[in-house]
């Protein structure tokens, strides 16, 4: 999100990920643009001084840490889940573990994770 069209162009063109970058790069642009008007208003109101820019580089900022942050269980986004700390416990290229909705012990909704394979004390 943070690379200019060009850039996006000279990078992904040909290749499998050129077309969902350029959905993905609509889809932020459209929610972002809704997200900037509430915003800028709300903060012109509040007399905040900060330019549109300014918004518009924290919105971008937000989409680029939710989406990089987000999880999915099963197909499609509407499965799309913020799990704090989560994130941190995939980082292997090679998926180390499994998580899915359930319950836990106490029968309260919970994310629960367990290893997709074995993990190595170094993972």
């Amino acid at each position: 999100l943070w690379w200019s069209d060009e850039d996006v162009e000279r990078l992904f063109e040909g290749g499998a990920a050129y077309e969902k970058a350029l959905a993905l790069r609509e889809w932020v642009k459209a929610e972002g643009e809704i997200i900037e008007g509430m915003l800028v208003s709300n903060l012109a109101e509040k007399q905040m001084g900060l330019s549109v820019s300014q918004v518009r580089g924290a919105v971008t900022n937000a989409f680029v840490n939710v989406l990089n942050r987000s999880l999915y269980l099963g197909d499609g986004e509407e499965n799309m889940l913020l799990v704090p700390v989560l994130d941190m416990a995939a980082h292997s290229i090679e998926p180390n573990i499994k998580a899915n909705l359930g319950r836990n012990e106490m029968g309260i909704p919970a994310v629960i994770v367990t290893a997709a394979r074995d993990v190595s004390e170094s993972e």
